[in-house]
């Protein structure tokens, strides 16, 4: 009998090898939103509490040197086309865009392999067409939100549309519908429930599958730029944390963590933990005034390293797909945003990604082969941002350019704020959570607050990188920014270098239009339009499309729009998040004054407590 178990042991190791050999890996790619540098206990010194993500970096491998965007849009259109944002004309985040039609996007290029392709959570690269939404794209189904952010995590109202409405949409492929019976749950339960469910669902379907996680945490809510987390996570984890904003910034991130912990156990449980690879991102660094991302300077909005270096790796139970020597490794190799383009099927699943996916060439790289055996990166560049005296539009102002060989970094322009934020170390004693602005929903676990701490100031002894000759940094030895070296001798040819490459962009996104489906007048007025025939039956999602499928409105609005645009509206940025370019006060001056440097709209967006809850079942 003994004799017989070892041979069926081995049979079942035979059997097992081969599975995973065959079968094409599962890929679960998870995303972050406006999670800072140092906002995971790994590299806080465990100022927060975030123990699956943590150990899912000591067994897998630390990218770090990962860049993105420092803007959310952008960003996500870059890691889902393998394009540079300002190729596809998000030159930064400004008003209702979307990735043009004429590009495919990752899943398309993996369905022919027979993966099933689910989008959850957070949209944010077009909806104002149908043709522009997730299911059009490549994904089977998309159970999420459309825009940039919603007004609350219980209540799933739209922060451009706030009226008695939801958008969450559950849709599947031509079938666009809303998401009913959500309001009272925590998005980031929500998401990872529902990611849960369609692993289960591969169980027994047997095909493989591409999950585009999508959390809303640790973002913001709404206009209000509201952190939401459940009281009992703040009093738990963050009872000695004095200001209610990192209370909730840190119980927000805890809760980020407890929903990748369920999806990571669905996986277990379902036995596909072996043929899964886990990645793992932010799509931004953090804001500065609600996360934190030292030793990096500045954060999301600007082109230091703290709106662009952001946490990312990549993991799997499977030795066959991460092997054994490099679990709980790093990788120093660049990488960017556009290179899980090319390295989820390329280098995980092994499709060729055809030579022409989009009118403009694609710009990253496979990088698969040199994290799993650490080597070199095939990237030794990256063009963060680009900019012409044309992009001037609507108001737009971002007026700098960065572009990075290796470690040096060329920084020119106006590049946000210079603040460097931290952590803060917690106290000795408990401190209620209410001693700033902090609020507690009225019979529930529901803790909100958005006051910004006061202890965040500008560094003035940072470079100054708007002089025409701006900046260069050696980000291997100085990853703070501190030092510029622009006018070093040693590095004539690399300054050349660097302000070739940023020339070459230049000529290569010259005549590049702006993405936006529609110009900004068409697009006001549409939205206006939309929330009113929202109120019909309490959801943003299923009316925000249909009445307006024009090949074209760039001349003019979709017919049934009005032309004209109402004044309070006009003033209003949707989509642009104004809710987080916060200005750090001055260092030593003002000390006395109330600092009053958060930006917001114009005009007044009603508190969420001020709607009447939406029915009919929603």
């Amino acid at each position: 009998l003994a004799e017989m178990w070892d041979q069926l042991q081995i049979l079942l190791w035979v059997y097992v090898a081969y599975t995973v050999r065959t079968t094409k890996p599962n890929i679960l790619f998870i995303v972050a939103d406006d999670l800072g540098y140092h906002d995971l206990g790994f590299l806080n010194g465990n100022r927060t509490y975030t123990p699956t993500i943590d150990s899912l970096v000591k067994e897998g491998v630390l990218l770090t040197n990962y860049y993105t965007y420092s803007q959310c849009a952008p960003s996500r259109a870059s890691l889902l086309t393998g394009r540079y944002p300002w190729r596809l004309g998000y030159f930064f985040m400004k008003g209702h865009q979307a990735i043009p039609n004429d590009y495919s996007l990752m899943p398309t290029l993996l369905k022919p392999k027979g993966y099933t392709t689910h989008a959850i959570g957070k949209w944010d690269v077009g909806h104002w067409f149908k043709t522009h939404t997730p299911t059009m794209r490549g994904f089977d189904t998309f159970d999420g939100f459309y825009q940039a952010s919603l007004h609350d995590y219980w209540y799933h109202t739209p922060h451009n549309c706030p009226l008695p409405t939801i958008d969450m949409s559950k849709n599947l492929r031509e079938n666009l519908s809303a998401w009913t019976g959500v309001n009272g749950t925590h998005t980031t339960k929500l998401f990872s429930d529902t990611a849960i469910e369609y692993i289960h669902q591969s169980e027994q379907t047997g095909k493989p599958f591409f999950i585009y996680l999508a959390y809303q945490a640790v973002h913001a809510a709404g206009h209000q730029a509201r952190k939401q987390a459940s009281c009992s996570t703040v009093d738990k984890y963050y009872a000695t944390t004095r200001q209610d904003q990192w209370k909730l910034q840190g119980a927000m991130t805890t809760e980020l963590d407890q929903g990748v912990g369920s999806v990571i156990d669905a996986l277990y449980q379902t036995g596909v933990a072996h043929n899964t690879v886990v990645i793992f991102v932010s799509d931004n660094g953090g804001p500065i005034s609600k996360s934190a991302n030292w030793p990096l300077r500045g954060g999301k909005h600007g082109l230091w390293d703290g709106g662009l270096r952001v946490v990312s790796f990549v993991w799997s139970a499977s030795t066959n797909l991460i092997p054994k020597k490099r679990r709980g490794t790093k990788w120093d190799g660049l990488a960017h945003a556009s290179d899980w383009y090319q390295t989820i099927p390329e280098g995980i699943v092994g499709v060729n990604v055809p030579q022409k996916t989009g009118p403009k060439q694609t710009d990253g790289f496979n990088l698969w082969p040199a994290i799993t055996h650490n080597k070199d990166s095939p990237r030794n560049s990256i063009v963060h941002h680009i900019w012409l005296p044309e992009f001037k539009e609507d108001g737009a102002k971002k007026d700098a350019t960065a572009v990075q060989i290796g470690h040096y970094k060329y920084l020119q322009g106006s590049a946000g704020s210079t603040a460097i934020s931290q952590w803060p170390k917690p106290g000795r004693g408990k401190v209620a959570f209410g001693n700033q602005d902090g609020e507690i929903e009225l019979g529930t676990d529901h803790c909100r607050g958005g006051k910004d701490p006061n202890d965040i100031e500008e560094d003035d002894d940072a470079p100054d990188c708007s002089k025409e000759a701006g900046c260069i940094f050696n980000l291997a030895k100085d990853k703070s920014e501190r030092k510029n070296l622009v006018k070093e001798r040693s590095l004539g040819k690399m300054r050349k270098r660097l302000l070739a490459l940023a020339e070459q962009a230049r000529k290569q996104v010259k005549g590049t239009k702006w993405a936006w489906p529609c110009k900004m007048q068409a697009l006001h007025n549409m939205r206006d339009t939309m929330c009113r025939r929202a109120q019909h039956n309490n959801t943003f999602a299923q009316h925000s499309l249909q009445p307006y499928l024009k090949k074209s409105c760039n001349e003019k609005p979709p017919i049934g729009t009005k032309v004209e645009i109402r004044s309070t509206d006009s003033s209003v940025g949707y989509d642009e998040e104004e809710d987080d370019d916060f200005v750090p006060k001055k260092r030593n001056k003002n000390k006395n004054k109330k600092n009053n440097s958060q930006l917001g709209p114009k005009c007044r967006i009603p508190n969420i407590f001020e709607l009447p809850r939406t029915t009919g079942g929603v």
